[in-house]
């Protein structure tokens, strides 16, 4: 049986490896046994994750930032990578917020 994905959804491309790790997540999180603490649990995984995902965001935001400065129009952007052209408007705008990027670029070196 296929994966269930949420209404408005589509497919999209992530690792094995990350597969793997959420996979596993998800079991630990199931096995916690009582209830509330599964609910809380996954309450904190939620929390975390979209924290986390704050970084995946900003690479996004760091190749569109490239583009524009290569001279990309928003709707050049939009069509060679399939986002809309207010998303990629939006996504320029929010420039210099965050700094996750460098935050673990600073931790691999």
């Amino acid at each position: 049986m296929p994966p269930r994905r949420r209404a408005g959804s589509r497919p999209g491309d992530i690792s094995p490896e990350f597969q793997a790790a959420l996979a596993a997540e998800v079991e630990r999180l199931a096995g916690l046994g009582d209830s509330q603490v599964v609910v809380r649990a996954v309450n904190d995984f939620f929390a975390q994750l979209d924290f986390e995902l704050e970084a995946v965001a900003d690479v996004r935001q760091d190749a569109v930032r490239q583009l524009r400065q290569q001279g990309w129009t928003l709707e050049r952007i939009a069509e060679a990578t399939g986002l809309s052209v207010s998303r990629v408007g939006q996504i320029s705008r929010r420039g210099g917020m965050g700094g996750h990027v460098r935050r673990f670029a600073i931790l691999r070196d």
